[in-house]
């Protein structure tokens, strides 16, 4: 049967939003869309799995097709979801998680909305501080990567371009995000494991799903949650 309902992750950076989405995936009840970006891709990153990865004048053409169900530029960079994600995930009949900021979270309400489709909008909040520390000790890992892969001075220069952007943003318009919108959840930021299966515990009765219910319907009664890696 069709799922006809959707989840939306709003997170300042360094919350945790990824790694709760990537726990809920495990639950067996979701799927998480593959977003398109203009941004460069982090290490490890996959185009086609962790987002798809394209040029501004491709960006902006699939735009003017109409192909985004929502789109929003943040630090410097331009974000879309794929209409199509979308619906190929309701017809296989688990839950759309979509990871995106306060803009896009509003636009998918808009369209549920006029589906008459229910969307959950859930904010996960984290202190400037941890923001800011999560965000260094990341881009010094990028950054020691690229000079390993031989990574040459303008690839150095723009990667530390979009940290800088990053960083203003963090201090400055993710700071305001909190009061941006109507969130149907708060919660606070995901620091370990345990915060992280709280936080889904409160995902799953926001919708109705039982915490307790067998592995392959809930997914987190008896096998926990894996250690956080820094995001």
């Amino acid at each position: 049967m069709e799922s006809r309902e959707l989840l939306c992750l709003v997170g300042r950076s360094g919350s945790g939003k990824s790694v709760l989405a990537r726990e809920l995936v495990g639950t067996g009840r979701f799927t998480e869309t593959v977003s398109a970006t203009t941004r460069l891709p982090r290490p490890g990153e996959r185009h086609g799995s962790h987002y798809h990865f394209v040029s501004e004048s491709q960006f902006a053409r699939w735009a003017a097709c109409g192909l985004f169900l929502e789109q929003a530029s943040f630090g410097g960079a331009l974000y879309g979801t794929p209409a199509r994600e979308i619906s190929d995930i309701l017809s296989t009949g688990k839950i759309p998680v979509l990871v995106v900021e306060p803009q896009g979270a509003a636009s998918v309400r808009a369209w549920c909305s006029k589906q008459e489709m229910r969307c959950a909008v859930v904010f996960i909040d984290a202190p400037t501080e941890l923001s800011l520390a999560r965000m260094r000790s990341r881009h010094g890992l990028e950054r020691d990567g690229m000079v390993s892969a031989g990574a040459d001075g303008g690839a150095l220069a723009r990667l530390d371009a979009r940290f800088e952007r990053r960083y203003a943003a963090i201090q400055g318009e993710e700071a305001t995000w909190a009061t941006r919108m109507r969130y149907d959840l708060s919660l606070g930021p995901q620091r370990d494991s345990a915060d992280t299966e709280k936080a889904m515990r409160s995902v799953l009765s926001l919708l109705g799903i039982r915490a307790n219910a067998p592995d392959r319907a809930s997914g987190i009664s008896d096998r926990g949650v894996p250690s956080l890696e820094m995001r």
